[in-house]
């Protein structure tokens, strides 16, 4: 990537230098051209290195870029431009309306910083995770190698340990949607066509309840990790059990048994609508 970046400046003036000419200095380095550097995905910009101060520097400068590279996806660090939003160290309680990833780092600094010892949780990390899935988020957790290019332990044991998760979860958070509204379920959920994910991030007490769902529909509750089918019952309105399709309350029996130490998901299969 050094290599690439270096030749940036020199490929934008081949290229398109009267497009590049009006920029600051700062922003012809950062021009992206087929010629030199290839075709780029998704770079990750920063306006302040970039010498942007404002939203008019910030416009021409995207428009610079997706001349020469039509397919590129920019983060929203140009002020005012972007093509989704990336909350720094934090989960936003209201996701964005538009395309979002969460910034996140294990300790306190982006990069190797053989003082910082403040690392954060491989349980806070998988929550994390959970919850910006929940929200329809992505979730970028940072690495900072050594100078040796290896990790250092504290990193490599959170990463297996979220990989060990994942291994026996990936179904609740690849490729999947947000799932039940804060009043239907405490705590996050995510969905996959028909089938919901409810994620237990913290221990239940016996039962758990999901509120407003299509109890007749509901064909199947299994704990996702252990694949063990749950005891749950299905209770509605005395008038609303006579529609054909009601909502109602589904409460699921959680034994302690199958509660995972980071997360426990719970797998609800419902019928699609005839």
């Amino acid at each position: 990537m050094g290599n690439a970046i270096r030749n940036l400046k020199a490929a934008c003036l081949t290229c398109n230098q009267s497009k590049a000419d009006h920029l600051p200095n700062a922003s012809k380095d950062a021009a992206i051209s087929n010629s030199g550097a290839g075709r780029l995905g998704a770079p990750q910009l920063e306006a302040t290195p970039l010498g942007i101060d404002n939203d008019r520097h910030a416009s021409e400068l995207e428009a610079l870029i997706r001349s020469l590279q039509p397919d590129i996806i920019l983060n929203d660090r140009l002020p005012g431009v972007g093509d989704y939003a990336t909350p720094e160290q934090f989960i936003p309680s209201d996701p964005p309306s538009r395309r979002w990833e969460t910034c996140l780092t294990m300790n306190r600094s982006w990069g190797w910083n053989p003082d910082d010892h403040d690392y954060k949780s491989s349980r806070f990390l998988l929550h994390s995770l959970c919850e910006v899935a929940g929200r329809g988020g992505n979730l970028l957790l940072n690495v900072s190698p050594r100078g040796d290019g290896s990790l250092p332990p504290e990193q490599i044991e959170r990463l297996e340990d979220i990989g060990s998760w994942i291994s026996s979860h990936r179904e609740a958070i690849w490729a999947t949607t947000p799932g039940l509204g804060p009043a239907q379920f405490y705590g996050p959920s995510t969905k996959r066509g028909d089938t919901i994910y409810l994620i237990l991030l913290m221990r239940p007490y016996d039962t758990i309840e999901v509120r407003d769902i299509a109890v007749k529909r509901v064909q199947s509750v299994r704990d996702l990790g252990t694949g063990r089918v749950l005891q749950h019952r299905k209770t509605t309105g005395l008038i609303e059990g006579l529609t054909p399709d009601p909502t109602g309350t589904l409460t699921i029996a959680v034994p302690a048994d199958v509660i995972d130490p980071y997360a426990t998901v719970i797998e609800v299969e419902v019928a699609p609508l005839a």
